[in-house]
């Protein structure tokens, strides 16, 4: 059993140099899938990666996420209207903003999303405009910026894929729904008196 071991750590050890080779084609999206899957290959059989593999790779991570987002026919970035499965207003921001960044990255092969022309309208389509909203936006822990362009860090990255899968199983319901507005607060009604 040692033996066997030795033997796999070897063979992993003497192909790495490839491997790192084939990864550094991948967008950085999909590269750790892509690491899984042929350290898997290797281990189980020879190690035969070429273009054909890369193309049913992604093609098999963005199957799923066509349900939620898809890159338009003019080129553009599409998201759907969705369940995001929120259990409140502030959670559904959250859900959103990671959803969308991490889709983006899945889609269009972009590791940076535009505040300005991706999150931004979003948020305004989904009417994410109060001030609340904007708190929340601003307290998504592993959301960075450089300028104008967002990205999440590797932890965040995996609670979006949790988010995704959340919006993609039909057993899970969410509590919060879009059409429920925030009151105002400080706005008191006043009655005219009539003369």
């Amino acid at each position: 059993m040692k033996e066997n071991k030795n033997e796999k750590y070897e063979l992993i050890k003497k192909e790495m140099p490839t491997i790192s080779k084939i990864i550094s084609t991948f967008p950085e999206a999909i590269q750790e899938k892509a690491y899984n899957t042929l350290i898997n290959t290797l281990l189980g059989t020879n190690l035969t990666v070429g273009t054909n593999a890369q193309l049913n790779l992604e093609g098999t991570i963005n199957q799923d996420i066509s349900l939620i987002t898809e890159k338009g026919p003019n080129g553009k970035f599409q998201f759907n209207d969705i369940d995001l499965k929120a259990k409140n207003r502030s959670d559904a921001v959250l859900r959103l903003v990671c959803i969308a960044v991490r889709a983006y990255e899945k889609v269009m092969g972009e590791l940076r999303v535009s505040k300005k022309t991706i999150i931004n309208p979003l948020m305004k389509k989904w009417g994410f405009i109060a001030g609340s909203d904007r708190r929340a936006f601003a307290n998504i822990r592993g959301l960075h910026n450089e300028g104008d362009n967002y990205f999440l860090d590797i932890p965040a990255k995996q609670q979006a894929d949790k988010y995704i899968e959340d919006v993609l199983n039909p057993e899970i319901k969410g509590f919060w729904n879009p059409s429920i507005r925030t009151r105002k607060k400080g706005v008191k009604q006043t009655k005219t008196k009539s003369k």
